[in-house]
C-alpha cells in the first residue's frame, strides 16, 4: 500500500551499528541520520523509540542528555525470541507513519 511519503529505512545489528540503509528518491535528506538513529536506540534500549519519546513527553527529560539516543518514534527492535538481533528505523514521513513502516519491515523479517 502506498501511502505518499519518501523515507530512509535504516537496519542496524543488536548494538546499533548500522548494517544497510536506503534512501527513497524524494526523501529529506537530514532523515539519512534520523532513521540510524531511531534505529540505534530501539537496538540499544531494546524497546520501540515510541517508549522513549512518550517517557519524554511524561517529564522524564533526563533521557535528552543520552547520548546517541534519539526519543522520537520509528524506530523498532528486532527480536529473535527473548533477543534483540538489531533494529529497525524510518524517518521522512510523521513519526507514526514511520513507525508503521519500521513495524512492517520487521514483521516481514518474521516470515522468512
Amino acid at each position: 500500500m502506498l501511502i505518499g511519503c519518501h523515507v530512509v529505512i535504516a537496519v542496524t545489528d543488536s548494538y546499533g551499528f548500522l548494517l544497510s540503509s536506503r534512501r527513497m528518491d524524494g526523501a529529506p535528506l537530514v532523515s539519512i541520520g534520523l532513521a540510524h538513529a531511531k534505529a540505534r536506540t530501539a537496538a540499544l534500549l531494546r524497546v520501540p523509540t515510541l517508549e522513549l519519546q512518550n517517557a519524554v513527553d511524561a517529564g522524564k527529560t533526563s533521557y535528552l542528555a543520552a547520548v546517541e539516543i534519539t526519543p522520537q518514534e520509528g524506530g523498532v527492535p528486532v527480536l529473535y525470541g527473548d533477543t534483540v538481533a538489531g533494529a529497525v528505523g524510518v524517518s521522512g514521513a510523521e513519526s507514526i507513519q514511520d513507525a508503521k513502516i519500521a513495524a512492517a519491515g520487521v514483521a516481514a523479517l518474521r516470515l522468512r
